[in-house]
């Protein structure tokens, strides 16, 4: 299900005018919000890191029980679970030999407009030289065709940190390998602790466009990386690897990234968009990291997930805007994707006071009275990705059907819905499939409480 058995306990540039359960089928607890937007919603005021507790809050996007069922299901030789195993075993092995990842490891040509080698630093993913000028500037777009100069600045690095700890943190959850969790922690420790190699806490140089703009503010989505790293510092918590003084500090560098978003986003920024449910995933997690709960119920932080919803769903559960897209199937995917995410990362918080600013966070994820709810885009979408209709929207590139598993399985698990199980069963007749990190911390319907 969408829940968390977790343990409770207790610098930039403001761009401004330009349940226990979720009781899945019952409870929906998403807020949702905000491009750089309208001055009167951005929080502006910059706040010292207040005392941060060195308790782990986490795992958000599984539970304790669930992977105890995984591990029994693993001893048992059941539903190719140790094949599976192995898969993640033989990805891990390989990340002991890769990383670290730095931000100050790129080459001093590709700093960026800062010249600060702490700064992250990515290109427009679809901006090219200029053919007509002598020095290539200003880059001209080129729409749906990626730049390879990207690959000389921060964005394959990180994406690749969060694959690594994913994957890490989860081997070392499973088998209690000491060797996993040691390395995890170092490439956690290298990008965001040590004093040499971290890198400072914003985006304002995310999606540069050389010769037009310094940064971009859709390159916020690429924070969607973090949310693995941080569910990987809470699974090795326990681990000898990771201290009490680490989750601490890791805490404490995420309270300011969210402050730096607080200070350059408005609550609906991207209302419309992929990107507005991934920053909506992403302040959902810093939230809960950073013991701020209650930021999880302020609409002037994140909006109802009704106007959200509203604003990118259509009636049957399409969403035309992602539909639109060169990679309609993926964007499609992509979002849904978010929406789950949040589902899972909240779906621990049963009561809101809906006094002052407080927002409602209940909706029932099934039979809702939004216009469309996540289970209508996930009803939308299954017919396509089974085959059972074709796909008659755009999508240039191939889409790897595996990854459906990442958003049918926790529904099946949320919604008591089989039919979403047994398409994800279908999708495990392929080998290929198994490489897939959910079907590890996700058992099937049906053997969860098994």
């Amino acid at each position: 299900m969408f829940t968390n058995a977790g343990p409770r306990a207790a610098g930039e540039d403001a761009v401004c005018c330009k349940s226990r359960s979720l009781l899945i089928g019952i409870i929906f607890l998403i807020l949702a919000p905000g491009v750089f937007g309208s001055c009167s919603t951005i929080l502006e005021e910059v706040q010292p890191v207040p005392p941060m507790s060195t308790a782990n809050t986490g795992p958000y996007l599984t539970t304790e029980e669930n992977l105890e069922t995984v591990k029994r299901l693993i001893d048992k030789h059941e539903e190719h679970y140790r094949e599976i195993l192995e898969r993640l075993i033989k990805h891990a092995d390989e990340w002991l030999e890769e990383g670290p990842w730095s931000v100050t490891f790129k080459d001093e040509a590709f700093y960026g407009p800062s010249n600060n080698p702490h700064d992250y630093v990515t290109l427009d993913t679809f901006t090219w030289p200029n053919p007509n000028t002598e020095d290539g500037l200003p880059y001209v777009r080129r729409d749906g065709q990626t730049n390879p100069e990207g690959a000389n600045y921060d964005r394959q690095s990180l994406a690749r940190l969060s694959r690594a700890v994913e994957e890490l943190s989860l081997a070392w959850s499973l088998t209690e390998n000491e060797v996993y969790a040691e390395h995890a922690a170092f490439l956690i420790r290298t990008w965001f602790l040590d004093e040499e190699t971290r890198m400072n806490p914003h985006f304002r140089y995310a999606q540069f466009w050389p010769g037009v703009r310094d940064g971009g503010a859709q390159g916020i989505v690429e924070g969607r990386d973090f949310i693995h790293i941080i569910e990987g510092a809470t699974l090795i918590y326990n681990s000898k690897a990771w201290s009490g003084r680490d989750h601490r500090d890791l805490k404490e560098w995420f309270f300011n990234f969210q402050q730096w978003i607080g200070r350059n986003y408005n609550n609906n920024s991207f209302g419309n968009s992929n990107i507005g449910t991934w920053l909506d995933a992403q302040k959902t997690i810093y939230t809960l990291f950073t013991d701020q709960t209650e930021l999880l119920h302020n609409r002037n932080h994140l909006l109802p997930v009704e106007e959200r919803i509203n604003m990118q769903f259509s009636a049957d559960g399409g969403m035309p805007t992602e539909l639109n897209r060169h990679n309609g199937l993926f964007y499609t995917w992509f979002n849904l994707k978010g929406y789950i995410y949040q589902a899972e990362m909240r779906d621990n918080i049963i009561t809101v006071n809906f006094e002052g600013n407080q927002a409602d966070t209940f909706y029932k994820m099934s039979g809702s009275t939004v216009d469309a709810s996540i289970e209508r885009g996930l009803d939308w979408l299954l017919p396509y990705a089974s085959g059972q209709q074709e796909w008659n929207f755009p999508q240039r590139n191939p889409f790897n059907e595996c990854r459906f598993i990442e958003i049918y399985r926790p529904a099946a698990l949320s919604l008591m819905r089989s039919e979403y199980e047994e398409f994800v069963q279908e999708l495990l007749e392929d080998p290929a499939c198994y490489n897939i990190t959910t079907l590890l911390t996700h058992p099937p319907l049906g053997r969860a409480q098994n």
